[in-house]
């Protein structure tokens, strides 16, 4: 007999959008960054934190060696004693010369020159005083603090390097607000335009946020080749 025929089932065609995509690997980086460098020179004694810690502002994040410092700050303090007992002699002075003048004893030159030199060692003791106080701000600075409160990124300098105040020691990354940064192919990049979804998949595959196109950059890298498209 004549074969079986084999029974199908009939849709209605109908159109529809289909969603053309490209995979691509972005970067996820913080609108807000601050640069961590010290105000001094010498050698970082210690690091008080590490990647991905969050810290809150005015936090000690590094040590640099202040044995340096502290040894000025300590003989500038010996030179001050020197300075007050010379100031407190020539104080002494003029006031008995003074004393002396009023009874006849003593001549106006005198007294000039006895005013003269405790104005002078008055100075020498101010110069000193304000010398220790720039010391010891100096040595505040031996503690780099964190400005701002956020989250540490990479810490490329360790214990026991010599560092400037060109060093960078580290960023802090305020993660409230971000952009994904995407390098695109130079020949897909004529496919993106502002405004058009962007997935955000995790390890999974899952998407796990939506953004939108919001900057497009008007030229390519020559080294890669590709074109910097950026999400709020």
């Amino acid at each position: 007999g004549a074969p079986m025929g084999v029974p199908v089932e009939i849709l209605p065609l109908a159109e529809k959008s289909v969603e053309q995509s490209t995979e691509l690997v972005g970067t996820v980086k913080s609108r807000s960054s601050v640069t961590v460098q010290a105000q001094v020179e010498g050698f970082l004694k210690k690091i008080n934190v590490k990647s991905g810690e969050r810290v809150a502002a005015g936090k000690i994040l590094f040590e640099i060696d202040d044995s340096s410092q502290l040894a000025v700050v300590a003989g500038l303090e010996s030179t001050r004693a020197a300075r007050e007992a010379d100031a407190s002699y020539a104080r002494q002075q003029a006031e008995r010369v003074r004393k002396l003048l009023q009874a006849g004893a003593s001549s106006q030159q005198e007294l000039d020159q006895a005013e003269a030199l405790q104005r002078s060692t008055a100075a020498q003791l101010k110069a000193i005083e304000e010398q220790i106080r720039q010391q010891k701000n100096e040595w505040q600075y031996s503690r780099v603090t964190g400005p701002a409160a956020g989250v540490i990124a990479d810490v490329p300098v360790r214990e026991g390097d010599r560092i400037t105040r060109q060093t960078q020691l580290t960023t802090i990354d305020d993660n409230s607000t971000l952009e994904l940064y995407l390098n695109v192919p130079v020949q897909e990049a004529p496919k993106v335009k502002p405004g058009q979804p962007v997935h955000v998949l995790n390890e999974a595959g899952e998407v796990v946020a939506t953004e939108h196109v919001s900057f497009i950059s008007a030229s390519a890298d020559d080294q890669t080749q590709t074109v910097l498209v950026k999400t709020p």
